[in-house]
């Protein structure tokens, strides 16, 4: 861990989001947490909720994996691995150099065009 990553669990970036989720959450509902990083936002709800995290990255997967045990959500949390997006399939999962908390994931499609003669 470093202080970037105390930066990310603070959530202090995204004030009115976590307000918003404190504020709508209903007690005994689910969360879906998309990128969970390291768990900023799906040890919060944890505590009044059902949470289904999902952070592909590996490094920030293990520290969600810590935060996750260290706050003993174990029981009000099912975290995976994987990417959440669209499409079925592997995809290439970008890292940030400086952030990582920024890291994305890059589909390439095959796009089919037709070419009409006039």
């Amino acid at each position: 861990m470093d202080l970037e990553d105390f930066y990310h669990a603070s959530m202090c970036y995204e004030p009115q989001t976590l307000t918003f989720i404190q504020r709508h959450l209903a007690s005994g509902g689910v969360f879906v947490d998309v990128g969970a990083n390291i768990g900023g936002y799906t040890v919060r709800a944890a505590k009044r909720a059902y949470v289904y995290a999902f952070e592909p990255e590996p490094r920030n997967f293990n520290l969600l994996r810590l935060n996750i045990k260290l706050n003993k959500l174990q029981n009000n949390v099912k975290s995976f691995q994987v990417a959440a997006g669209p499409y079925l399939g592997k995809v290439t999962l970008a890292l940030s150099n400086s952030l990582v908390g920024i890291h994305c994931y890059i589909v390439q499609l095959k796009l089919q065009t037709t070419l009409q003669s006039t």
